[in-house]
């Protein structure tokens, strides 16, 4: 179409496609037109302007619990490659990764993490734990990061905010309410690429449907 001297207008996230199809390119930042020119340009403004908003800082909150054995500093969002840092996709990995400090120079012992998720809405969707998945740790360095992976992520585009807790010894260290939010875009959860309608939920379930003689 556009060999005929025709413009197509091409809306996406995906960095390879938009470098594949495109000449030129806009950038969009809340409602209105950020920059426009050279895809190159705006590909690397984009990429500059995502790296920034996918760290948030937590260091200097003062609105937390507990007694500081160790302390939350940062967060780093960390989405499909191809698509650049801290975008997210339904049914693509994501990555959080929380960074911490503990209050000495020694290992800090028997460590439980918790992230809890909340929709749109502000209704507790899940709870990650490493407590769940059985990543227990009798001990971890004195500073260091905490990786948290979905390999497949079950929402539906918009979004979402979390909290993170930390224990050690079974006493609070570190809660943050909060603590940050992310965006999930559309994307291929189910082999179809077809997603849930608007007010049917903000929850994806892998599933299948069978039928068979009665």
């Amino acid at each position: 179409v556009a060999k005929r001297g025709q413009t197509v207008l091409f809306v996406s996230h995906n960095l390879s496609t938009i470098n594949s199809l495109c000449d030129k390119a806009a950038l969009l930042s809340e409602g209105a037109v950020d920059s426009t020119g050279p895809k190159e340009e705006i590909v690397g403004r984009y990429l500059r302007l995502l790296a920034e908003s996918s760290r948030i800082r937590l260091g200097d909150r003062t609105d937390r619990e507990g007694n500081s054995r160790l302390k939350l500093l940062e967060v780093e969002l960390g989405g499909e490659k191809e698509l650049g840092a801290g975008i997210f996709v339904s049914g693509g990995s994501a990555t959080i990764r929380f960074r911490y400090q503990g209050n000495s120079k020694d290992s800090i012992p028997h460590v439980g993490v918790a992230m809890s998720l909340s929709d749109p809405s502000g209704n507790q969707l899940t709870d990650f734990s490493n407590y769940y998945v059985g990543d227990d740790w009798a001990e971890i360095p004195p500073e260091g990061v905490f990786e948290c992976t979905i390999p497949k992520l079950p929402f539906m585009p918009g979004t979402y905010s979390f909290n993170i807790f930390v224990r050690v010894n079974g006493i609070v260290a570190d809660w943050v309410l909060n603590a940050g939010q992310f965006i999930v875009e559309a994307g291929p959860f189910f082999p179809t690429g077809r997603l849930l309608k608007a007010g049917q939920g903000s929850l994806l379930v892998e599933h299948r449907w069978d039928v068979h003689r009665s």
